[in-house]
């Protein structure tokens, strides 16, 4: 009858409005959890000493291999090893867990 195709029609109408607000919600959590990602980054990479944190970026942030890493800063494999282990250390102490599986699993 026309007053349930009305009513199905309305029901349809109000369950798309609330996924469409779920997934605004979510979209500003993760915008939330990325941001809050990026300034433990910040904070952790800036106290770390400088071979260190260029290690640390041109591996985690610019995502080169340990031998471009090793060439591009004249340093041996097993430097590279211990500057990004040392700033893994480092990081460990700023970034939060969920923060770091964020931004390990999304990229």
């Amino acid at each position: 009858s026309f007053i349930e195709e009305k009513f199905k029609q309305r029901q349809i109408y109000l369950e798309s409005e609330r996924l469409y607000h779920i997934s605004f919600s979510k979209q500003q959590n993760f915008q939330y959890m990325e941001d809050q990602l990026k300034e433990d980054l910040k904070k952790a990479m800036d106290s770390m000493p400088e071979r260190c944190r260029t290690a640390f970026k041109l591996r985690w942030i610019e995502e080169k291999k340990q031998k471009e890493i090793a060439k591009i800063m004249n340093i041996s494999m097993t430097m590279v090893n211990k500057h990004l282990t040392k700033g893994m250390e480092i990081a460990r102490k700023f970034v939060k867990v969920e923060s770091l599986l964020l931004f390990l699993f999304v990229k």
